[in-house]
């Protein structure tokens, strides 16, 4: 555990990770409680890309296969 950005947390949450409903609600709230204000629907695209391309990076790790979908995730925030 560190203490980063709040909205890279929420981005983290927002890109395809298994988080069930009850978590990300969960998780809402504590943002709305540590920043004052309600997360926003979507992240900035900005976290979005370096969460993105971080995923793709450690997913590339694994194999070409595994960094597929972080990969069509930084061209979809691009188109």
């Amino acid at each position: 555990m560190s203490i980063g950005a709040l909205d890279h947390d929420l981005c983290r949450t927002w890109f395809p990770w298994p988080m069930p409903p009850d978590g990300h609600a969960t998780f809402r709230a504590a943002y709305e409680t540590h920043t004052g204000t309600a997360p926003p629907i979507r992240p900035s695209p900005f976290w979005a890309v370096a969460v993105a391309a971080n995923s793709a990076r450690m997913r590339l790790a694994v194999s070409e296969d595994a960094a597929r979908a972080a990969l069509a995730c930084l061209t979809a925030l691009r188109d």
